[in-house]
């Protein structure tokens, strides 16, 4: 399962980062630059980290299945020292400081043309996404969805 989750999120922080972008579609100024420069490297990270830790873990995971017990425990400290190794950590951290500055300065540009504040306000609270682990992640991305189909319903 940990292979087909991680497998399916790099399609679909593509499609997440292209929602971003069409949140300030039309629109111009700094804080839609600025949107679509996080956007950028918010999807560029997250896809390496997400195939670093994700699918790479799961990867040796999956491999460490047929050894024998001892061996096991080898692949475990592996994998354990892959996923806090100091490359994954700031390829980690460009992932959460790209989302934060999209989301933040997405959210500023519909504030400012005066988007529903409803809206807005569901779409603020998806910075809590920058930590994708359970139940920040998902419940960052249950209020980008709702956020978005606010904006697309109370907007006229």
């Amino acid at each position: 399962m940990w292979l087909v989750v991680h497998g399916l999120q790099l399609p679909l922080a593509g499609l997440v980062a292209l929602a971003v972008l069409l949140l300030t579609d039309g629109m111009s100024g700094f804080a839609v630059q600025a949107s679509r420069a996080g956007v950028w490297l918010f999807v560029i990270f997250f896809s390496a980290l997400d195939s670093l830790t994700g699918i790479g873990r799961g990867l040796a995971i999956e491999f460490a299945r047929g050894l024998p017990p001892e061996q096991r425990q080898t692949i475990a400290l592996l994998v354990n020292e892959f996923h806090f190794s100091p490359i994954a950590l700031v390829i980690g951290r460009l992932a959460m400081l790209g989302w934060i500055i999209s989301v933040t300065w997405a959210t500023l540009a519909l504030g400012q043309r005066n988007a529903p504040r409803l809206a807005v306000a569901f779409l603020a609270f998806t910075l809590i996404f920058a930590i994708h682990v359970p139940p920040t992640g998902p419940l960052g991305l249950l209020c980008f969805f709702i956020g978005a189909v606010l904006l697309t319903q109370l907007t006229p």
